[in-house]
C-alpha cells in the first residue's frame, strides 16, 4: 500500500510505475493504460474468489459475504464480482470516453450501477491509499464502503477497525508488489478474533508471500498454495522490466519457463485461514472445479 516503501525494500525493483494512475478522479487511464499491457488479474481472479466466497459462505452460514478488498483503487473487483462487470468491456467503455469531464464520467457510471445493482449476498469495502479513487468508488456505488488508510506505516482509525471487526474475506489482487506483513497483520489483529476472517490473495511471482504467511500463522491461520498452475498478471512493458522479473525469479530460486520468459508476470494464489477451517475443507479442493485454462493457467512443463 506504501508504493514509496516497498520499493525502497526492495518489493517492486521488477515493476515499472503506474503510480500516476491510481488517483485520477476517474479510472479512465487506469483502464486505458493498464489494458495496453493486457492486464488479466482483476478478471482471472473472478472465478478463484467466487468458488473461496461459496465455501467461506457454506462454511459460516453466511447470508451475505462481506469483504475488504486490500489497495481496492477505483474498485476494479467489486465491479467484476459484485456487479459482473468485465475488464475488457470496461476499457473499451472508457476508451470511448476520452473528451467527457471527470464529473461526466462519474454521473454516467452512477447511472450505470444503479441499473445494475449487483449481488445482494456482497458487501465490499474498499481500502486504498489513493482518495480520488476511494472517492470515485464510493460514489458511483461500486463500493459499498471506502477508507483511505496506509496500513504499512500505522494503525486503522475507528472507521476502518468497524470495518475490519465484520469482515469475513480479506482479498488482494494486483498489489501484492506493494504490500508487507504489517498490512495484513494490522487486518487480523484490528479483525474479528473468532472467527478469523479468510485471505485471499494473488500474489506476483517476484513477490515471496513466506514472511506473510509466517506472520499470518502467529494469528492461528494455515497458508495454503491450492493450484498447481499460476496465471497471467499482464505483459511486461519492455525488455527492461522482463529482465527485472527473471532476475527476481532467479533470486528466488523459481523458474520462468512458459510464464515469464514468455514475455508476462505470472501469479500465484494463496488462501489463508484459520486450522480448522483448512482441516475440514481443504484449498485445493475448494478451487478444485476452476478450470485453468478460462484464466490462461500454465502448469509446470507447459510451454
Amino acid at each position: 500500500m506504501d508504493r514509496d516503501a516497498t520499493r525502497a525494500a526492495g518489493n517492486v525493483t521488477a515493476k515499472i510505475s503506474f503510480d500516476d494512475i491510481y488517483n485520477l478522479p476517474d479510472p479512465r487511464e487506469y483502464y486505458v493504460r493498464l489494458g495496453a499491457y493486457d492486464y488479466q488479474t482483476p478478471q482471472n481472479g473472478v472465478p478463484l474468489f467466487a468458488a473461496v466466497i461459496d465455501a467461506l459462505r457454506a462454511r459460516r452460514g453466511l447470508t451475505k459475504v462481506r469483504i475488504l478488498d486490500l489497495c481496492c483503487g477505483y474498485g476494479v473487483n467489486a465491479a467484476l464480482l459484485k456487479h459482473g462487470l468485465g475488464f475488457a468491456a470496461l476499457r473499451a467503455r472508457y476508451a470511448e470516453m476520452a473528451a467527457l469531464s471527470p464529473e461526466a464520467v462519474i454521473a454516467r457510471d452512477r447511472e450505470m450501477i444503479a441499473a445494475r445493482p449487483g449481488r445482494p449476498d456482497l458487501w465490499i469495502a474498499g481500502l486504498d491509499i489513493a482518495p480520488n479513487a476511494i472517492r470515485y468508488g464510493v460514489e458511483t456505488g461500486l463500493l459499498d464502503a471506502g477508507v483511505v488508510a496506509n496500513l504499512e506505516r500505522g494503525p486503522p482509525d475507528a472507521a476502518l477497525d468497524e470495518i475490519m471487526a465484520a469482515t469475513d474475506l480479506v482479498m488482494v489482487t494486483g498489489a501484492m508488489a506493494y504490500l508487507t506483513r504489517a498490512t495484513f497483520t494490522a487486518c487480523l489483529a484490528h479483525g474479528r478474533a473468532t472467527p478469523r476472517p479468510w485471505v485471499g490473495v494473488v500474489c506476483h511471482r517476484v513477490v515471496d508471500f513466506s514472511p506473510i504467511a509466517e506472520a499470518l500463522s502467529a494469528f492461528g491461520m494455515v497458508t495454503e498454495q491450492p493450484l498447481d498452475w499460476t496465471f497471467p498478471h499482464r505483459r511486461f512493458a519492455g525488455a527492461e522490466e522482463q529482465e527485472g522479473a527473471l532476475a527476481a525469479l532467479s533470486r528466488l530460486g523459481r523458474s520462468p519457463h512458459g510464464r515469464e520468459a514468455a514475455g508476462y508476470f505470472h501469479s500465484d494464489f494463496f488462501l489463508v485461514r484459520p486450522v480448522e477451517d483448512v482441516s475440514t475443507r481443504t484449498g485445493a479442493v475448494i478451487l478444485s472445479g476452476v478450470n485453468p485454462a478460462e484464466i490462461n493457467g500454465v502448469k509446470d512443463g507447459d510451454g
